[in-house]
């Protein structure tokens, strides 16, 4: 095959460092030294400056007229830079950009005055021609992530000098001009600590070591297995493995004579001196052919996307565990603004899973295949620039399809618009959301278990909590709180988010925690509990108010402190099977662990530990507690609607014509009559229905002990 490479097909990173790159986005970067930069990163070797998410500014100063100068165009730079008023023109009516513009810059020009002439030419050349990259972060315009600090952040790479001419970088390295600016403004910042903008350079940081070798180890072993399966090895080259890959991706497709092969690959790499498509169609000749070879032309960013897709995969995986945890400088407190993220982003997903767009559910789907989990979103970063060997490349973790992620929500892409999944409110911003997954749990099972996972991958690990009681209730809750959470724990659920309350819905326990003033709270509640659990009523109180409990869905722009209200959402259903009885359920597995031997065990539970099977064998052995508990609660509840049914004739009876307000057509429409049940039961000395079901159920026992 042709070395394509030596085409120009492959964009070269600048060895200035103007462009950061991605591990993979490198073409000459071998997988040698790439493994190399991993080992050293994981290491805590690597040095850089955090990446920041603002908006960017090319600045220089012009030392003849004593003002600065801005471009963030080729145009800009020809013209000899943007001054304030021309600044101002260009971003006039758009609100808080052009506040944090403006103001940015006149910070600039400020700090930049305060130096001596001698020191501007040094660092900004004698003709406007060294311009700084640099990035605006303010409050009042931001991105994603939100910074608490006003800050005109000058960065450590992207800097040039320019021709005036054609506003092209030339060859000369600015890279002491650089360091001069960074020493000029350290001195300076330290006498303007007053002013509401800071100015200064990033600052150099390392990147912290992991606390063990797994992720390297497995993204190093990861790349083996890819690289192998191309035929390329450790010295070869990202471009090698990617002109390998796109050929057997073209080969699958159509089947051509080598030479039509060389030109159609040029053509999708964009080397200098391809061939136009007119001229490839010439070759071919044959129009099925042509038809098909123009289809892969057109797709061409997507033949290299899913080219280089499993080393960028890699990459990425390797950057979140990197960048995990990693504190942004520009944030005084990192934890919120990552809650508030993730807030976002879970309202992101839940809004595009609710569109059913085709589209959009498409671009979830890649975007989740990289984030995982809410759970994935760990950082306030953007993520961390570094230089390896004279290129500047970058780890951005999970920045990247969280941003894409919140960009389709917000403002839509090509035919999908914004408008399908709603509007962001900025109320839903400042609130926590905790979830509480509330149940007896007599015993969890595994379709407790992925029903958990599944609401920790909506709402973030770190605001999921089970929530249950310490009530003992034999047959049916035989187990105290410190059984149910051993058996929790042994599905690897962690301490933390196992919560004892004597009243689950409305857990103060676990409620005293957090400030009201910024947490919301969120049920998750089975279907058939929302339906019938008056408990769960969604609406207005007869005194006209809302009920305390509302649908999250309708509210998940402007949630509620959890003083005033709490939501509800559906639990996930997972149907999983008891061997030899059904569908799993609590009653399903006190049934089957009653009698299980550590075989069946382990199939049903997914694990197996001598201490809790014996614990629980011996709390579910008597298999036949439950079913006469159901036996003679079914003949009571009977009795009971027989009751309730009497008093309703003697309340018609009574009352006839309507003289009590809420009695009509012999029915109490305004009593609660389970308590009227409650006071006729006492006022006949019929005992409590759960004393005489216990009672009933003790006799038969000993009655079936004594016979045996």
């Amino acid at each position: 095959m042709f070395n394509l490479l030596n085409e120009g097909g492959l964009e070269r990173p600048g060895q200035k460092g103007g462009h950061m790159n991605h591990l993979y986005d490198n073409p000459d970067l071998t997988f040698t030294k790439m493994k190399e930069i991993i080992q050293a990163a994981s290491n805590g070797e690597l040095e850089g400056t955090e990446k920041t998410d603002g908006q960017n500014l090319m600045l220089s100063y012009d030392v003849n007229t004593g003002a600065a100068r801005a471009a963030r165009n080729k145009g800009h730079v020809k013209a000899g830079g943007l001054d304030a008023a021309g600044l101002a023109a260009k971003f006039g009516g758009r609100g808080p950009i052009e506040d944090a513009f403006n103001d940015a810059f006149a910070a600039f020009e400020a700090a930049v005055g305060q130096m001596d002439r001698e020191e501007q030419i040094a660092i900004f050349g004698p003709d406007t021609n060294i311009y700084y990259n640099s990035e605006v972060q303010d409050p009042r315009s931001k991105n994603v992530i939100k910074y608490d600090v006003k800050t005109l952040t000058i960065h450590r790479v992207g800097h040039g000098e320019f021709d005036r001419n054609t506003a092209v970088a030339t060859d000369r390295d600015v890279s002491d001009n650089a360091a001069y600016l960074a020493q000029a403004l350290e001195e300076i910042q330290g006498e303007r600590q007053a002013d509401e903008f800071r100015v200064e350079m990033n600052a150099i940081r390392q990147l912290q070591a992991l606390d063990d070798d797994t992720a390297a180890y497995e993204a190093i072993e990861a790349l083996e297995r890819v690289i192998n399966d191309e035929g390329v090895s450790d010295n070869q080259t990202v471009g090698e493995y990617m002109v390998s890959r796109v050929e057997k991706i073209v080969a699958q497709q159509v089947e051509l004579p080598e030479h039509v092969q060389v030109e159609v690959l040029k053509k999708i790499f964009g080397a200098e001196g391809a061939l136009n498509i007119l001229k490839i169609d010439k070759m071919i000749g044959n129009p099925q052919i042509i038809g098909a070879v123009r289809d892969i032309v057109n797709n061409s960013g997507t033949i290299l996307s899913q080219a280089i897709f499993p080393v960028e995969d890699i990459i990425h995986d390797f950057s979140v565990e990197m960048l995990r945890g990693l504190q942004s400088a520009f944030i005084l407190d990192n934890e919120p603004e990552v809650e508030r993220l993730r807030g976002l982003t879970s309202q992101a997903i839940t809004a595009i899973e609710n569109s059913k767009h085709a589209g959009a559910m498409e671009i979830l789907n890649k975007q989740m295949s990289k984030l995982k989990s809410i759970e994935g979103v760990s950082t306030a970063s953007e993520g961390f620039v570094f230089d390896y060997d004279g290129v500047t490349y970058k780890f951005t973790g999970n920045f990247a399809p969280m941003n894409q992620l919140l960009g389709l929500f917000k403002y839509g892409r090509k035919g999908i618009p914004a408008s399908l999944f709603g509007a962001l409110n900025e109320a839903r911003e400042t609130k926590r959301v905790i979830l509480i997954y509330a149940g007896r749990f007599q015993p969890m099972g595994r379709h407790h278990v992925e029903a958990f996972r599944s609401l920790q991958n909506r709402f973030g690990e770190d605001n999921t909590f089970i929530v249950t009681s310490d009530k003992v209730s034999p047959p049916k809750s035989p187990l105290n709180f410190k059984e149910k959470k051993q058996v929790m724990m042994m599905y690897g659920i962690s301490e933390d988010s196992i919560v004892q309350s004597r009243t689950p819905y409305k857990p103060d326990e676990l409620m005293s925690r957090f400030d009201p003033e910024n947490t919301a709270i969120v049920y998750a509640v089975g279907a058939k509990d929302m339906m019938e659990n008056p408990r769960f009523s969604i609406g207005f109180k007869k005194s006209g108010g809302l009920t305390y409990f509302q649908a999250f869905e309708d509210n998940m722009g402007s949630l509620d402190s959890f003083l005033e209200h709490g939501y509800l959402v559906k639990a996930p259903h997972v149907s999983l099977e008891v061997p030899g009885i059904g569908e799993m359920s609590g009653t399903a597995l006190r049934q089957a662990l009653g009698s299980a031997d550590p075989e069946t065990f382990q199939n049903i539970m997914g694990w197996f530990d001598e201490n809790t099977y014996n614990m629980l064998k011996g709390k579910f052995s008597n298999t036949m507690n439950e079913m006469i508990f159901r036996l003679v609660e079914e003949v009571l509840d009977e009795k009971n609607r027989k009751l309730e049914q009497e008093l309703n004739e003697e309340a018609g009876s009574s009352m006839a014509g309507g003289s009590i307000e809420g009695a009509t057509g012999g029915t109490f429409t305004g009593v609660d009559m389970e308590e009227e049940n409650e006071k006729q039961a006492k006022n006949s000395h019929i005992p409590d229905k759960d004393d005489i079901v216990d009672e009933v159920v003790d006799y038969l026992l000993s009655n079936m002990e004594k016979r045996q």
